[in-house]
This record gives structure tokens, sequence and C-alpha cells, in this order.
């Protein structure tokens, strides 16, 4: 099976190119791929978002992964309540581990 990672660095709230990622990865679920998302950069923010934490809460029901880089999401004061908190070598290691990484900024 493949297996894709996003990496998102821009907030899915601000900026469409990072919203539609998220519908392509539904879309690739639906096709058996093993899909991984990781926030990173302002994107953390989508995490805690309701419009977009909701999308992120339907990515996990269908079988995708959600990660967010604590140290960002620190960085900005937040906390998280949808996504699996990763530090910077938990990240790389999500990099090592998928087949196919795209970023999205």
């Amino acid at each position: 099976m493949t297996s894709i990672l996003y990496v998102i660095y821009k907030s899915p709230l601000i900026n469409q190119p990072s919203s539609s990622v998220l519908e392509i990865a539904e879309q690739q679920l639906s096709e058996g791929v093993e899909v991984g998302v990781l926030l990173v950069a302002d994107a953390v923010v989508a995490a805690v978002s309701r419009t977009v934490s909701s999308t992120l809460r339907r990515l996990r029901e269908k079988g995708a992964s959600v990660y967010v880089l604590r140290e960002d999401l620190e960085a900005r004061g937040l906390s998280q309540e949808v996504a699996d908190l990763v530090g910077y070598s938990e990240a790389i290691d999500l990099i090592e581990r998928y087949e196919k990484v795209f970023t999205w900024s």
C-alpha cells in the first residue's frame, strides 16, 4: 500500500491550497492510500480551529494519522485536541517512514 505524508505549513483557515490538500488526503484514503498529515508552523492553528479540526477529526476517523509539531504549537501558546503531538526528531522519523512526502506552504 502506498503511504503519503502531507506536511502543511500554512493555516488552512487562511490558505486555500492548504485546505484543498485535506480534501485530497480524504480522497486518497478512500482509494486505500495510507495518509498522514503533519501540521507545522502556522498550520498548527488548524488543530484548534473548530472549522478545520472537524475535517482533521473526520480524516482520523477514516484512518489518517494526524500529527502536530509540539514546538510550533507551544510557540503560539496553543493546546491541541485533535492530533498527536510530535517533536522535531519524531517528525523526522515520520518523514523517513512514509514512501512519499509532499509539502504545502
